[in-house]
This record gives structure tokens, sequence and C-alpha cells, in this order.
């Protein structure tokens, strides 16, 4: 303490009460803390109680479906666009198939349907938000169809390896990749900037699905089990192969599964590395 330009040390007493009443603030800022944490600690403890039973039923209830949006026949592929908040179905087989249905996320409902052509066989489809351009694999002509996604028209139609099932892309470096499911057995690398494909990457007998991790630049690849034609994996394989062999307008059964025996061992993945 100062008085006068000179210090005073405080005597016993006056320590004591400002020591007090610093003692008192933390006790009250604990206090608040503990308050605070209770209803926290409350929930951990009801949910640790409560059996497993209870706690995925309050997440199923949580969870529900809010919409069924009618799109084409057979929809397979899916993807969204998060920029525009504008989702991508591709139909691929039946009266209603070769196209896809754009869906505004905002009000659920089919806003533009894109026609890929005859006999296209869409199956896989993703989105490039940065550039809002849409990919959709044809399975029968092999072809990737690339679609612009203000004036949902398709702009280009890049050839690429046979029965072309899986696409996805990574939008940092505007790149495509899609699996060919056919006798190919490849992933074909696709520049989004110039439409060409840039580089076949071998990986084994039918892969799939595809997904890219944007920010390490690494694709992965499932795999199916299985050979080239001949020994289809799947039912939209089998259609691809049909659809070849007895040309356009060949028909094509809706549901195949009744005669399509599939005796398939786990699937495994690939990882490919840029």
């Amino acid at each position: 303490m100062q008085a006068g330009g000179r210090e005073y040390s405080l005597a016993w007493p006056a320590r004591k009460q400002v020591i007090m009443r610093l003692i008192q603030r933390a006790a009250i800022v604990v206090t608040a803390a503990v308050a605070l944490l209770a209803p926290v600690a409350a929930m951990a403890t009801a949910a640790s109680a409560s059996p497993a039973g209870s706690t995925a039923r309050a997440v199923t209830a949580a969870i529900r479906v809010t919409a069924t949006i009618p799109v084409g026949t057979d929809p397979v592929g899916v993807a969204a666009n998060p920029r525009t908040n504008t989702i991508y179905v591709a139909n691929s087989v039946g009266a209603g198939a070769d196209k896809v249905s754009v869906i505004s996320g905002r009000t659920n409902t089919v806003t533009a349907t894109i026609s890929l052509g005859t006999d296209s066989t869409p199956v896989g489809v993703a989105a490039n938000p940065r550039t809002n351009t849409i990919y959709a694999t044809n399975e029968s002509d092999d072809t990737i169809s690339v679609i612009n996604g203000r004036t949902n028209t398709v702009t280009a139609n890049i050839p690429v390896g046979n029965d072309p099932s899986g696409v996805a892309v990574n939008p940092r470096t505007n790149t495509i990749y899609a699996t060919n499911a056919g006798d190919s057995n490849t992933v074909s690398v696709i520049s989004g900037r110039t439409n060409t494909v840039t580089a076949t990457i071998p990986v084994g007998s039918l892969p799939h699905g595809v997904a890219a991790n944007p920010r390490t630049n690494t694709i992965y690849v499932a795999k199916l089990p299985g050979g080239g034609r001949g020994q289809p994996a799947d039912q939209h394989h089998l259609r691809g192969q049909l659809r070849r062999q007895h040309g356009v307008g060949a028909h094509i059964p809706t549901e195949m599964s009744s005669d399509l025996r599939i005796s398939r061992p786990l699937p495994t993945a690939r990882m490919i590395r840029n």
C-alpha cells in the first residue's frame, strides 16, 4: 500500500480481509461452473444408465423420412450440389430411363429431367460444387455425360472404358474418376477443364464404387469379385451387356433378381494416390 510516496505493508487483519474476499470470489466462480455442468452430467448419467435399446430407439425416433420424391424408373445413382441445394438422380432402366432427374432441395420437387440419349443406362452420378458441373456414367454406351448445372443441358459425352459404373469428383483438382466395371477393369481419370481422359488406371476385376478425398487427393475404389464379361456381378452390369448384345430397344426386364443367382464374398477396396 502506498501513501505520500511511501510504501506501507498491510497489517495482518487487512491482509486477511483481502484474502477472504478473494476466496469468496473464487467460490462463487466454482459454484457457477458446477451449476452449468450439472445438466450435462445429468444427461450423461441418464444415457449411461439407460439400456442400449432405449438409446437406439431415441436415435431412430429422431431420424425419419420427411419426403418421398417420384423420379424416373429404376433410380440408381444420386448426388447433391450443396452450393445450389440441388440433387441429381440417375434413372437407368425402364420407361423413364436414360435420364437424370433434377430435384430442388428446398421444395423436394423435380424441377427438370435431362435426357442422356437412347440406350445410355446412367448408373453413377457426381457433382462438382465449384464448377456446378454434373457427371453421369452411361453403362450401355461407355461414356460419361457432362451436364451444366446452370442450364441443365448435356455439354459433352466423354468415351471411357467398358461399363462405367461409379463416378467421383475431386473439386480441388477438378478431376473426375470413373470406374469401368466391364472387361477393361480400370479407372478413367478425366480432366474437368478439357473433358478428356488423361489417364487410365488398372485396378483389377469389376471396380464399381469410387470416392475421392479432396484434402489428401486420394481416391478409393470398391471392387466386386468375379471376372469380366460373361460373369456379371450385379443386375446393372448384366443389363448393360444385354443391351449391347441385343441392340437398342431390346426388352430388358426391370427386375432380374429372381432370375439372377449371385454368390458374393466380401468386396475389396483399392486406394489410388495421386
